[in-house]
């Protein structure tokens, strides 16, 4: 009954691992992307890091189930596109804008030009790579955190000097 026991509970935690595999070309694209720097991310979930955004989002709950807990389903609409050293992004915003005014009617995250910086870090395993960019619109001063995963995924941290920080994840290609 003991060897049962043993052999059934072994079976189960063998069963619940959830590694996702990763090939060889999946990696070399993936580094292929970032050291082109050519790459699209598709933001399909917005995560407001700021608690005040999130209980307002959670307490609206719009129709369409496009609120699940902290996350806004963004319906694949959103896209930053890398070439080379610019960068175009357009993003919906959903937080506490720190200081006010240079708003005329658009109070996403548009970001349109070349880019001041870019720092590319390998991570200890070749599976992700992270990638730092600071850029400028107008006046408000942005320091975007990248994290591309050879799986397809993507990840992406905008902090700004006039806005709480936001958190983004998605796809890239």
């Amino acid at each position: 009954m003991r060897t049962l026991y043993y052999l059934v509970l072994i079976v189960i935690l063998a069963s619940c691992a959830s590694k996702t595999v990763v090939s060889d070309a999946q990696i070399e694209a993936l580094a292929r992307a970032v050291d082109s720097t050519n790459y699209t991310i598709t933001a399909e979930w917005a995560i407001p890091l700021d608690n005040d955004a999130t209980q307002v989002l959670n307490a609206l709950q719009p129709a369409g189930n496009i609120v699940n807990g902290n996350r806004v389903y963004l319906d694949g609409g959103s896209q930053i596109h890398i070439v080379q050293d610019s960068i175009a992004m357009d993003l919906p915003y959903f937080g506490t804008r720190q200081i006010s005014g240079g708003i005329s009617g658009n109070t996403g995250i548009r970001v349109h030009g070349s880019f001041t910086s870019e720092t590319k870090t390998d991570s200890k395993h070749p599976n992700d790579r992270s990638i730092t960019i600071k850029t400028k619109e107008g006046s408000e001063f942005y320091n975007i955190n990248l994290r591309l995963f050879a799986t397809g995924k993507a990840t992406l941290v905008v902090n700004s000097n006039q806005r709480q920080s936001i958190r983004y994840m998605g796809s890239w290609e």
